[in-house]
C-alpha cells in the first residue's frame, strides 16, 4: 500500500471517530433536562436560602440552595421520577414527586410554618398540625 493511500485511510478513520464522539456527546446532552422552581411560604412570599433536594428512584441525590428570589435549578437531570424535598429554618419540610420527561416541569414548593422542638440532641421541624401532638 502506498504512503498516500495509508494517510487517506487514517484520515478517513480519524474523521469517522471524531464524528462518532461528537454524536455521542450530542445524544447525551439531549437526554438531560434542567428542573427549575421556586420555594415560597403558604402566603406566596419567597424563601431565600431554602435547601432543595432532588432524589431519583435509584437514590441519587442532588442539592440546590434557593437564591434571593426563592428560585432553584437542577441543571442536568435524566428523565424519570424525582422526589423533590425542600426545607428552611422555621418552616416544616415538605416533599413532592415530579416527573421529568421530554420537558421538565417548573416546580412550586410551598412550605408551611413549623416550630422547632428539642429532645436531647435531636431537633425536628414540626408542622402546625403536629404541634398539638408535641404538647
Amino acid at each position: 500500500m502506498s504512503p498516500r493511500k495509508s494517510r487517506v485511510r487514517w484520515g478517513t478513520w480519524l474523521v469517522a471517530a471524531v464524528g462518532f464522539v461528537l454524536l455521542a456527546l450530542a445524544a447525551t446532552a439531549q437526554q438531560t433536562k434542567a428542573l427549575c422552581g421556586v420555594v415560597t411560604d403558604v402566603s406566596g412570599a419567597v424563601i431565600p436560602g431554602a435547601t432543595v433536594m432532588a432524589k431519583d428512584a435509584g437514590g441519587h441525590e442532588v442539592r440546590a440552595i434557593a437564591d434571593g428570589e426563592g428560585t432553584f435549578r437542577f441543571a442536568a437531570l435524566t428523565p424519570g421520577e424525582y422526589t423533590i424535598a425542600a426545607s428552611a429554618q422555621g418552616f416544616a419540610p415538605t416533599e413532592q414527586t415530579v416527573t421529568v420527561g421530554t420537558q421538565a416541569p417548573e416546580v412550586r414548593i410551598a412550605l408551611g410554618v413549623g416550630k422547632t422542638i428539642f429532645a436531647g440532641v435531636w431537633e425536628r421541624e414540626l408542622a402546625e398540625d403536629d404541634w398539638e401532638l408535641a404538647r
